[in-house]
């Protein structure tokens, strides 16, 4: 069943390749430079209209941790260097995260 109600004013839809979804804060989908490339694109993208991304090469897990440093990134933003927390990736997701980040640009 396909949800169809619409988003709340701010939030993004990010649907992963195994048909999960992430409502996100569109200043949090902004860290990615691909995301942000889509959502502010000229035309008649149902991305930029819909507010939905699907994202059919990147998994659940892998989004679902994307999502989580890009909240980190926007918490640590003005943060000094020195001060920033180490942003944990478990081993056996990295090469899969690391393939999502790329795409994602972030």
């Amino acid at each position: 069943m396909v949800d169809r109600r619409p988003l709340p004013e701010g939030k993004v839809k990010l649907v992963s390749g195994d048909g999960f979804v992430f409502i996100i804060d569109e200043d949090a989908a902004r860290v990615s430079a691909t995301l942000r490339g889509m959502l502010d694109s000229e035309g008649d993208f149902l991305e930029t209209a819909s507010r939905t991304i699907h994202l059919k090469e990147i998994s659940a897990r892998a989004l679902e941790r994307c999502c989580s440093y890009f909240y980190y990134k926007l918490e640590h933003i003005s943060t000094p260097s020195r001060s920033i927390p180490q942003f944990e990736v478990a081993p056996e997701l990295a090469l899969e995260l690391l393939m999502a980040s790329n795409y994602l640009d972030m």
